[in-house]
């Protein structure tokens, strides 16, 4: 009789479990990188050694693991985070000057690209600097 009982309180409490419990899964220590990669417009004049910075916009968190980066704007300069910021502060230097030849804040739009869970999955973005 008692075994019933047991029997009877497992099954409902699967089929509460089954009814009830189904919601978004709990990610709470789920980080999932993105890569920004940024490159010249194909307008800009070739010019040997003109340098790229990619970095946050002023007062905000981009939560860079390895930026800012600047590398030479003949190729693409790569940038990681887990924050998925929705700008980047994109600087283009011309050789042999302290000046900046062009300062712009840009928006970044993320893909998802890899690894894919129900919490999300990772990303990269593309952002092309256009001439200015």
């Amino acid at each position: 009789m008692r075994d019933r009982g047991i029997r009877r309180c497992a099954a409902v409490c699967l089929c509460a479990s089954a009814v009830c419990g189904c919601g978004p899964p709990l990610c709470p220590s789920t980080i999932h990188p993105a890569q920004i990669s940024v490159w010249l417009a194909a307008e800009w004049p070739a010019v040997e050694d003109r340098v790229l910075v990619v970095s946050c916009p002023a007062g905000r968190e981009c939560g860079f693991l390895d930026g800012p980066v600047s590398g030479e704007a003949s190729g693409e300069l790569s940038i990681t985070t887990p924050l998925r910021p929705p700008e980047v502060l994109v600087q283009v230097s011309e050789p042999g000057s302290t000046e900046i030849a062009a300062e712009l804040v840009l928006e970044v739009d993320y893909r998802l690209d890899g690894r894919r869970t129900a919490c999300g999955g990772d990303a990269r973005a593309a952002v092309v600097v256009p001439v200015g």
